[in-house]
């Protein structure tokens, strides 16, 4: 044994490695840096991104020491000084594991295995990574037994065959190499792929992107060409959060989930797996129509040609066109069925421009064109694993994106320079290079500029004056600025810079012009657009505009770009990745030292939509970047117009990845104004949008923000300062109980505030707010009267998404629906907004978009009823549904009218939910909880003076009833201050399953009270006169697994005891002292009645969903309460 290698085993250059420790420092440190770290979460682990408590972490480290191989990763202490880290013992930054989870005893040994790796944000992208990958992977293949490290399971399908495009150190040439296969065909770990250095494509796409480039470009390119293009487009391509290459989205997102987690369900997407290489065989049998012929004289132009040149002339067309001119024509029509066609038109088909255009061009034909066609439409309806032609027609229209740039990087081959070398060129020719701009690279790190890719640069001279002629290419979903070709005034081409494509923008700059800034538009990859502000020899300016400028779109910001040197700029220096331009860089003449060395300002900035007005002061958060993507949030308006039509702010809250996304402002004249991105991703890739919480601002009545609180990350705390009451009000999306502080800005002298900058972290369809600051008046307001207090009082608006509010003092309540492309739809009740007689603020519950109707409530008044209704989604008998209300229903106490009813949503077999009052019980606060995909209500009641608890299940326990279940009582208000008792009771069972569905109560004065779904098989029970009902009950052996009630009991009178089920009604003795198994079970003595006085007013019915034949109650029993001491009351 080599005792020297022995010696250091358990340590790299700059990394010790040692087992997880059962302390508390080490819970700790995955506590805070690994377990709550939701982007490495999201990226290492399939399950659902949600914050991790302590317990969560004690259930993970008992997992993860469970590995075969299971370490902490650690600084060495001479790599911790390195990193200004002062300590002696080594310091965690992460974990890597082999086996996750162990194996079963003695099992170690068997073939295939897993690796995982996670490192704290902090120490992300220093190389830590690819150093501790290699040493677990030597120490793997150090033990004989294991073999071979797989993402997968040894046997796996294609989709998780991945092949590496990686370029090879010091040579020019690419090559094509399979992921853990070896060229003889054994099973070998490939080594690990820096992001710089390659990157993964499907094994069976490889033939389909040869196909395509054949198919747009006449030449027949070789694997090694195409090869280098793909790889300098991959390299010019931002890249997702989570690593994958944007061009695959949104189209993709499904296979992208099911490729990424083998276990993970497709739903309905099964034909992701299937293999795109496998063309469908064998004949599939179809009938073919004849619609018949046309025996009326056509006098179209096609009558007039031969059958031959007609057949030409519809092999041309697409399907769409082809059928509409089939309409048109009724020459065309006769001679165009089917059968009739020639297999000349079934194989135009195939070619490039045509519907069939994804089937591989070297296929082994046997059938007739025509059968093939056919059988190609069969296929194509197969979504299941062998859909073989579904998958590749998928990835085929991925691969028409970037099919052209590719062709176009192969024929133009343009010319780049070493940006270095191009600097000092021009250095030597006595220029500067000062205020620059770029694209961001997408990645999620520390700098987002670090990540863009530039391949090379060349200098544009914009002085001595030509014709410039610049070119928008579309990809990645966006037209970004591609290329800049120069003429003369003689219009001949001098020469060009980048990708020329057909959609140019030209424009003239003549000598004795001066371009005195440039403005540019940047996003994600690149630049969108330019704006050239030139000044001409008479002091004339004008702005020539390249792509979108103005009102940008999201992930857009502006930056303009002045001379620091002069009035004017020389040229540019423009940075280019392999297909489109990525920075632009300002050259100047030098300046004398008082125009040197300038502060930085908020130039140094990229503004979304705009820079703030020059005649505000901007305070920006403590820890901005130096060139941060920057919200301008202008909700004031020039000089802070709008402030006094202000009423409402919305937080738009990513409830899925714990992230506020932006901020809406709402004013009285309609006005909206909204920063911020909507979209967010689900887990499975699906786009969706943010749920918006909304905080109430009274501007009409002089209310205004002097400033805001927040916590890092943003989605901890929010808070608003205004100076109206002296109150802060809060939006608080989520609380995290580990969180360390709050940054609070505020105005400095309570200057009003117009606006807030946030700082947005930059990561493709995940991009959120980081940090927050002001902008403010520079004078105090002195019309308004500026709060007594210093200390700042909160009035906290929010408590996660759930939003509760007292129902009493109440005068009025709002009802909102969605909206388009909201997180709630025009057919859903999405909210409500109370307003209140003591002046308090008003609160808004759920989400609020628009008014449909509202109820006034006069002082004194009650909220005695609030009813939903919504479609049933999911298992009736797992209750499992995705709420979203449909209808909601608010009745009052008080003359009629005295309630409100909207239905935005449809109406038929809705599922009733429904909180309302009765002579025990008034509706005391009502509580909404806003999900992505759901709602959820609850409503807590409180005892009448009739009561001295609230109502239970139990007659001896204090067993309260949940607000939602329906309800029925043996005597109600007769509406003439007396009480009027039940006098038929009718049971309801379900025909399908014979189990209890509802209740219907008659009373005396012919009124009645339902409860449950009544429909069905009806069982009538008549009360006589004389008699009254004092009890119900259902034995648990009624019940089957199914959960249906099949017969239930009324208990009339103290002796009579009648069962109803669907064959009818039977009369039974009952003894009153008769106690059943399920009272006799132990419970605290706090929850015991006092004295056991407890009487039955009455039965409840806990409800399944309303799914037509499924309708069942899973629960029945009789309602006690605690009368008052005294009676009275109503």
């Amino acid at each position: 044994m080599d005792i020297s290698s022995v010696t250091k085993a358990f340590q790299s250059e700059r990394l010790i490695y040692r087992s997880p420790e059962d302390n508390d420092k080490d819970k700790e440190f995955f506590f805070k840096h690994i377990e709550n770290d939701p982007v490495a979460k999201a990226l290492s682990d399939p399950s659902i991104l949600r914050p991790k408590n302590k317990k969560d972490v004690a259930d993970f480290l008992t997992e993860f020491q469970k590995s075969v191989l299971a370490v902490v990763l650690c600084l060495s202490p001479d790599e911790a000084k390195k990193q200004n880290i002062e300590s002696e013992e080594p310091v965690p930054i992460g974990f890597i594991c082999i086996g996750w989870g162990g194996k079963p005893k003695n099992r170690e040994q068997h073939r295939a295995t897993h690796i995982g790796i996670v490192i704290a944000d902090a120490f992300r992208n220093k190389g830590y990574g690819g150093e501790s990958i290699n040493w677990a992977l030597d120490w793997a293949f150090s033990i004989p037994c294991i073999h071979q490290l797989l993402a997968d399971e040894q046997q796996r399908p294609w989709w998780r065959m991945i092949f590496a495009v990686q370029r090879e150190e010091g040579q020019s040439h690419f090559s094509l190499t399979p992921l853990g296969y070896s060229q003889d065909g054994s099973l070998e770990p490939h080594p690990v792929i820096q992001p710089n250095q390659g990157f993964f494509i499907h094994q069976a796409c490889w033939p389909i992107y040869r196909d395509k480039m054949f198919l747009f470009s006449p030449r027949r390119y070789k694997d090694e060409q195409i090869l280098q293009v793909f790889f300098d487009l991959r390299q010019s391509m931002p890249s997702n959060g989570d690593g994958w290459i944007s061009y695959l989205r949104p189209h993709n997102q499904p296979a992208l989930s099911v490729a990424t987690f083998a276990g993970r369900s497709s739903f309905g997407w099964e034909f992701l797996k299937a293999d795109p290489s496998i063309s469908p065989l064998g004949p599939t049998v179809y009938r073919l129509v004849d619609g018949g012929t046309y025996t009326q004289v056509s006098s179209d132009v096609f009558s007039k040609l031969s059958t031959e040149l007609n057949h030409e002339i519809i092999n041309l067309l697409n399907n769409g066109s082809f059928l509409n001119l089939r309409l048109a024509s009724k020459t065309i029509a006769n001679f165009s069925k089917p059968a009739d066609l020639p297999q000349t038109f079934w194989a135009s088909r195939f070619s490039r421009d045509h519907e069939m255009r994804f089937f591989p061009l070297e296929y082994d034909r046997t059938e007739t064109w025509r059968d093939l066609y056919f059988s190609m439409k069969h296929a194509l309806k197969d979504r299941s694993k062998t859909a073989h032609a579904l998958n590749r027609l998928r990835i085929w229209k991925g691969l028409e994106v970037i099919a052209p740039c590719m062709v176009a990087m192969l024929e133009q081959s343009p010319r780049l320079e070493d940006t270095a070398s191009c600097r000092e060129e021009l250095v030597s020719l006595g220029y500067d290079m000062t205020q620059k701009v770029q694209g961001f690279g997408g990645e999620p790190r520390a700098d987002p500029y670090g990540d863009v890719y530039v391949k090379g640069s060349r200098y544009l001279n914009l002085r001595g004056g030509a014709w410039f002629s610049v070119s928008i290419g579309e990809l990645d979903g966006r037209p970004y600025i591609c290329s800049f070709r120069v003429m003369g005034r003689d219009h001949i081409e001098k020469f060009r810079i980048g990708l020329v494509n057909k959609a140019e923008t030209r424009f003239l700059i003549k000598p004795s012009d001066q371009v005195t800034a440039v403005k540019v538009a940047t996003t994600f990859g690149g630049i969108v657009g330019l704006a050239f502000r030139i000044k001409d020899e008479l002091g004339g300016v004008d702005w020539k505009i390249v792509g979108k400028v103005d009102e940008p779109d999201d992930y857009v910001g502006i930056k303009l770009l002045k001379p620091q040197n002069g009035p004017y700029i020389m040229g540019l220096l423009l940075g280019l990745d392999a297909c489109k331009v990525v920075t632009i860089q300002l050259v100047e003449k030098p300046g004398d030292a008082t125009t040197m060395d300038k502060p930085k300002t908020s130039g140094q900035h990229v503004w979304h939509p705009a820079p703030p007005q020059p005649d505000v002061v901007t305070m920006f958060p403590p820890t901005v970047d130096e060139t941060a993507f920057m919200l301008n949030m202008d909700f004031g308006g020039p000089s802070g117009s709008l402030l006094p039509l202000l009423t409402r702010v919305a937080i738009f809250h990513d409830e899925l990845n714990y992230t506020v996304r932006g901020l809406g402002f709402y004013y009285t004249d309609g006005t909206e104004k909204e920063f911020g991105f909507r979209e967010v991703l689900t887990t499975y890739r699906h786009r969706d949008t943010a749920i918006e919480l909304s905080l109430p601002i009274d501007g009409p009545a002089g209310e205004r923000i002097i400033g805001l609180g927040y916590s890092a990350p943003l989605a901890s705390f929010f808070r608003i300062i205004t100076r109206f009451g002296a109150a802060t009000k809060r939006i608080k999306p989520m609380e995290d109980p580990e969180n360390p502080g709050m940054e609070i800005l505020v105005s400095p002298h309570g200057e009003t505030v117009t606006g807030f900058l946030g700082q947005v972290r930059m990561i493709p369809l995940f991009g959120y707010l980081e940090s927050l600051g002001l902008v403010h008046l520079d004078h105090v307001d002195s019309s308004r009267p500026v709060s007594p207090s210093t200390a700042l009082n909160y009035y906290k608006a929010h408590e996660g998404q759930s939003t509760s509010v007292l129902l009493n003092n109440v005068k009025r309540i709002g009802i909102s629906c969605g909206r388009e492309g909201r997180s709630r739809r025009p057919e859903h009740v999405s909210g409500f907004r109370f307003d209140f007689w003591d002046q308090s603020p008003p609160v808004y519950a759920g989400q609020w978009f628009k008014e449909i109707g509202h109820l006034d409530v006069c002082k004194g008044e009650r909220i005695t009823g609030i009813t939903f209704w919504n479609a049933v989604q999911g298992c009736a008998y797992h209750n499992a549904r995705n709420t979203k209300y449909s209808g909601v229903r608010i009745e009052r106490s008080g003359p009629r009218p005295n309630a409100v009813e909207v239905h935005p949503g449809p109406q038929g077999n809705m599922y009733e939910l429904s909180y309302t009052e009765n002579r025990f019980e008034r509706l005391d606060s009502f509580v909404w909880d806003i999900f992505q995909a759901t709602d959820s209500t609850n409503v807590e009641v409180k005892p009448t003076p009739l009561a001295k608890k609230c109502l239970s299940s139990r007659s001896h326990i204090r067993e309260g009833l949940c607000t939602k279940n329906d309800k029925v009582f043996w005597e109600i208000e007769d509406g003439k201050g007396g009480w009027t008792s039940v006098s038929q009771i009718a049971a309801f069972f379900n025909p399908n399953t014979k189990g209890l569905c509802g209740l219907e109560f008659t009373y005396k004065d012919n009124q009645t009270r339902r409860g449950g779904y009544t429909k069905g098989v009806k069982t009538t029970l008549k009360v006589k006169r004389y008699e009254e009902v004092t009890g119900a009950l259902t034995r648990s052996a009624t019940t089957v697994t199914s959960g249906d009630i099949l017969h239930v009991s009324f208990i009339v009178g103290d002796s009579r005891r009648m069962q109803m089920d669907c064959s009818g009604v039977k009369d039974y003795d009952h003894d009153p002292n008769q106690v059943y198994p399920s009272q006799c079970s132990r419970i605290p003595a706090a929850r015991k009645v006092p004295g056991g006085v407890s009487k039955c007013v009455g039965v409840y019915l806990d409800m399944f969903p309303d799914l037509k034949d499924k309708v069942c109650a899973q629960k029945f029993g009789s309602v006690f309460v605690e009368p008052a001491d005294k009676q009275g009351g109503k």
